[in-house]
Formats: C-alpha cells, sequence, structure tokens
C-alpha cells in the first residue's frame, strides 16, 4: 500500500513519528517544500557565493534560487577548484609553477563568468584580486557588475609594467558606494562624464591618476566622505573641493605631489600624511573649519599654510589660529634649533589640542652638552592648549638625551591637565635605563597633579602609534 502523502501547506513538528530529521520525513516527504521560495532566497542569500551555488544540484526547483538572493559578496579569492582545495598549498605552488597557476585560474574565470550570467542581481560587493592572465575579461565583468547595482568593488590586480584603464562602465556606475582600486589607470574622460553620485568611499594604491581624473572625481562624486591616495604616480597638484569629505589620506610614496590644498572642505575632519609628505609638498588649508586630525608634519617643512599663517623653512608668519583641531601628529629632530622654532609656533596655533603625537626622527646617539641649544625648552612659556587641553603625548623614538628629554620636561612643567605620557624608545629594553631617564625627568615640578609618564619597549609593529599606522 502507498504511503499517505502529505498535503501541501500541512506543517510537519519535530515529534511527528512521521519526522526522521533531514530535510526528508521517514515516508519520503521532503519538508523543504513546504518553505517558501521567498524564504529559501532570503537564507541562501547569508551563504558564501560557493556554498550557495552548491545547493543549485539538490533539486530541479533549487537549480535556479541561488541566482535570485541578492549576492552579499563575490570574492574571486574564495573560489577554488576541488582539485586545489588547500589555498595555501596552491599559492606556494602557484608560486614555483605558473601552469599550474593558470590552470587554477582558468577555472576560477570559468566561475566568474558563471555566476556573473547566472545571477538576477543585485549583487552588492564584489572584489577580484587573483585574476592576472586574463585582464581582457574584466571590462564585460565590470559592466554586468554595473548593471547589477554592485555598491562595494574591489580590483586589486598585481600588474608588471602598466596599469588597467579603467573602463567607462566604472566610471558612470551610480550604484557604487566604495571603490577600492589598485594597479589602475584613471584619465580625465571627455565622455562619457563621470557620474558617481552615490560614492563614499575611493582609495586609489599604486595607481596612475592624472591631477585632472582626479579633479573630475572629486566634481563628480557629491557624497564622498574618504579619500585615501597610496602609492599613487601622476599626481602634482591636488586641490580639495569636496562638500561631503570627511577624511583624506595621502601616503609617502606618492612621491611627485607638490601642492594639496584644501580649498573647499567643509566637512573635513581628518587629514592623514606621510611622516615626509610636507618635506616636499607644499600643504595649504583654506577652508577646513571642522578638522579635527592632522598629521604627519615634519619640522622640516617646505612650506605649511593654515589660513593666513605660514611655515616656510626659518619663517614664521602667526596670524590664525585652529580652534577645531585635537588631535596633531609631527615629526622632529629636536637637535635642529629651526624645527624646534616650528614645533612651539605650530603648538601655539592649535589652542584646543587634546593630543600630540610625536615621531622624533633619527637623532646622533652622541649627546652634545656645549651646545647653547639644548636648553631651548626651559626658555619657553607656556601657552593656551598647555593650559587648558592637552591630555595626552606621545614620543616615538625617544632616546633620554637633553634635547628631546628638555622637550618632555618642558610639557611637564607646564601642561596643567596633562594625563599621560608615553615615551616609546628601543633603550627601555636595556636594564636600569628606564629608571635612569626617572630620575633625569623632572616629575616633582608637574604642572598637573594627575600626570604620568609611561615607558615603552619600541618594537617594529607601528600599531604603537595609533591611529597612523596605517602611513607606514
Amino acid at each position: 500500500m502507498a504511503p499517505n502523502r502529505r498535503k501541501k501547506g500541512q506543517i510537519i513538528s519535530d515529534s511527528d513519528p512521521h519526522f526522521s530529521g533531514g530535510g526528508v520525513t521517514a515516508d519520503g516527504f521532503d519538508r523543504f517544500e513546504l518553505v517558501p521560495d521567498c524564504l529559501l532566497v532570503s537564507i541562501l542569500s547569508l551563504l558564501p557565493i560557493e556554498d550557495a551555488v552548491r545547493t543549485s544540484v539538490l533539486s530541479t526547483r533549487w537549480r535556479r534560487l541561488w541566482t535570485l538572493a541578492p549576492l552579499g559578496l563575490l570574492d574571486d579569492s574564495a573560489l577554488r577548484s576541488e582539485k586545489f582545495p588547500n589555498k595555501k598549498l596552491l599559492a606556494f605552488r602557484a608560486f614555483h609553477d605558473e601552469e599550474q597557476w593558470r590552470a587554477q585560474e582558468g577555472w576560477r574565470v570559468r566561475a566568474i563568468d558563471r555566476v556573473l550570467s547566472a545571477h538576477a542581481g543585485p549583487i552588492r560587493s564584489c572584489r577580484l584580486s587573483c585574476v592576472y592572465f586574463h585582464i581582457p575579461l574584466l571590462d564585460g565583468w565590470i559592466q554586468t557588475l554595473s548593471q547589477k547595482g554592485v555598491q562595494d568593488l574591489v580590483i586589486l590586480i598585481p600588474m608588471e609594467k602598466r596599469f588597467y584603464l579603467v573602463p567607462p562602465s566604472l566610471i558612470t556606475c551610480q550604484s557604487l558606494r566604495s571603490l577600492e582600486l589598485c594597479y589602475c589607470r584613471i584619465l580625465k574622460p571627455t565622455k562619457p562624464r563621470l557620474n558617481l553620485v552615490n560614492l563614499r568611499v575611493l582609495n586609489l594604491k599604486r595607481s596612475l591618476v592624472t591631477d585632472a581624473a582626479i579633479n573630475d572625481l572629486l566634481s563628480s562624486c557629491p557624497a564622498l566622505q574618504s579619500l585615501a591616495l597610496v602609492h599613487c604616480a601622476g599626481l602634482r597638484r591636488i586641490h580639495l573641493r569636496s562638500p561631503a569629505l570627511c577624511s583624506m589620506m595621502l601616503d609617502d610614496y606618492s612621491l611627485e605631489v607638490e601642492e594639496l590644498f584644501v580649498v573647499d572642505a567643509p566637512n573635513l575632519e581628518y587629514l592623514m600624511l606621510g611622516k615626509n609628505a610636507t618635506r616636499r609638498t607644499h600643504l595649504k588649508v583654506l577652508n577646513a573649519p571642522k578638522l579635527e586630525l592632522l598629521g604627519f608634519l615634519d619640522m622640516n617643512i617646505k612650506m605649511l599654510e593654515l589660513g593666513s599663517t605660514c611655515f616656510e623653512k626659518s619663517m614664521v608668519k602667526l596670524s590664525t589660529v585652529v580652534h577645531s583641531l585635537k588631535k596633531l601628529a609631527i615629526r622632529v629632530d629636536f637637535n635642529d634649533d629651526l624645527q624646534a622654532d616650528i614645533v612651539f609656533d605650530l603648538l601655539r596655533c592649535f589652542p584646543c589640542l587634546e593630543t600630540l603625537d610625536v615621531l622624533i626622527a633619527d637623532m646622533d646617539d652622541d649627546d652634545d652638552d656645549d651646545d647653547p641649544y639644548v636648553d631651548y625648552w626651559e626658555q619657553q612659556s607656556s601657552f593656551d592648549c598647555l593650559d587648558h587641553h592637552l591630555k595626552s603625548v606621545t614620543l616615538k623614538g625617544f632616546l633620554g638625551q637633553r634635547a628631546d628629554s628638555g622637550f618632555v620636561n618642558f610639557l611637564i612643567a607646564k601642561a596643567r591637565v596633562l594625563q599621560v605620557i608615553t615615551l616609546i624608545s628601543v633603550h627601555a629594553w636595556k636594564e636600569g635605563w628606564v629608571g635612569t631617564i626617572q630620575q633625569d625627568l623632572c616629575l616633582q615640578n608637574k604642572a598637573s597633579i594627575d600626570a604620568e609618564v609611561v615607558f615603552m619597549k619600541e618594537k617594529h609593529e607601528m600599531n604603537q602609534f595609533q591611529p597612523w599606522s596605517s602611513l607606514f
């Protein structure tokens, strides 16, 4: 006698005698048949793409369900053939065997093609970082992603002696919110016009970008909030005009940049520069009323303009103060009297400064007691940020010489609300060194009763120096 069939819509509980666990009851009924497609699609959208695609073999009904699920992330590095299940082993073998590398990439390319052609969209996020030998296919993929509403796109493709020319379909993708490009080339387009109206985050790494292209990008991205230029070539003069920009980063390796002018950035809060950037780049901040974080500023400065205040080598013209700035990072050689002068004048420009991070440039190991300038800081008076706001100071590269110890003693004696001075030093590993330095510091003259001095052993990792570690 044939088993009784369940009626469609009948509820099966775990206590049902016909229930045997898994997806099928004891009498052969598929309990997933009761689940509507919309719920299954919602569940599939939470799975990694490779797992979602595997469900297509379950039955005819499941064959295309994964193509209806909004795709959270398409990451080509996660797509691996069953012949190469071990990612680390594959990477090692591929490094020594280009033929095997090409074979794996061929499989991965076919997988990406299938996903992009079969999936109905939307595809919210995509990361392409493992395609080396099939660059011509990228244009078509980017066009498909644009048509399917991609919001977050990362293209990180190491290419030797050439850059991938960004296609028009990318610079006109209105759905993009975040874009990261590596080894790409962006030229000033004639047509179609840039139209990245929803782009909020733009990271360009090891890419070729012209001044005209970056200006076009900024003018075509009214919602842009974060801009990072890392190891970029081709830039000479960057003039920032961006109504929504909150954060901008320019690293040390964009060597050709001669000018960085913040012309009009009413919402800019963070301006992060490589530790040597201001040695060769003229920095001018004209309109950034919300600027809270600035650094690094190298005291061997080319030219710095803050409003009508100007710093240029040995010439300083003080006429503007920046009340919004709360955190500052500088790079300084305390043995250079001109740099010490600039530090003193610079701190006077920021009356509301709360945090000061100092990267000490390489100084001679010899302490010259005969130099009359080693007592420079003993001769200086206080100013606004020391009297009312400065709470935290970090010095990385501290040696305990008279020059850098003099600056520390100056802060101890003048900063009335200071809470902590952190001294990061390679000498902190030496037995007895910390005790000797503590005796040399004038801790009995503390202006702030709560101030404490903390010593840290310097390590190669720059995570000791947040948030500046990303610049290194």
